[in-house]
């Protein structure tokens, strides 16, 4: 179809975005050059916005302060590595499967997931394996399979407060 014709995404621009739900999904040849950042101030949601893409860098410096969803996001994508560690979540409520079946392995330690509701899936079929034990999943209702088919996770989440826990498996 047309969104293997997509090949890169070389410049954002000023444009500020209001929808970004499937924006560049299934565009399996798409790489982003881009040195600036697309202005999402607007947008809430980024599910699956780069699902089964081949993106791998571009992403290190968005401002995502505005998003309330990353489901899906990456999932299915089978180059997706990116350092996003300085992303701002603290709006995030579902983060599911967002790096589902990639190679994400990324230190995301310090992200504030106070607000995130659902997890579930999130690293599943993934080699992820850093430190998150100072994520606060307080408000986390849906853990379900969180790490299932993910061999290599093996980090201390003792600390981790599930008390509104609905859905583990």
């Amino acid at each position: 179809g047309d969104r293997q014709k997509i090949l890169s995404v070389d410049q954002w621009g000023t444009i500020a975005w209001d929808y970004f739900y499937r924006a560049f999904k299934g565009c399996s040849n798409l790489v982003v050059n881009a040195i600036d950042n697309p202005d999402l101030s607007n947008v809430t949601t980024l599910r699956e916005a780069f699902m089964k893409s081949n993106v791998n860098g571009g992403f290190e410096n968005w401002n995502t302060s505005s998003i309330i969803y990353t489901v899906q996001m990456f999932a299915f994508s089978p180059n997706f590595n990116c350092d996003i560690s300085s992303w701002d979540v603290s709006n995030v409520k579902g983060f599911a499967s967002m790096f589902q079946t990639t190679p994400f392995n990324q230190d995301i330690g310090a992200w504030n997931t106070s607000s995130a509701q659902n997890i579930g899936l999130m690293f599943c079929d993934s080699p992820f394996n850093q430190d998150i034990s100072g994520w606060d999943v307080s408000s986390v209702t849906q853990m379900y399979q969180m790490f299932n088919s993910n061999y290599v996770f093996n980090q201390d989440l003792s600390s981790w407060v599930t008390s509104s826990l609905e859905n583990v498996f």
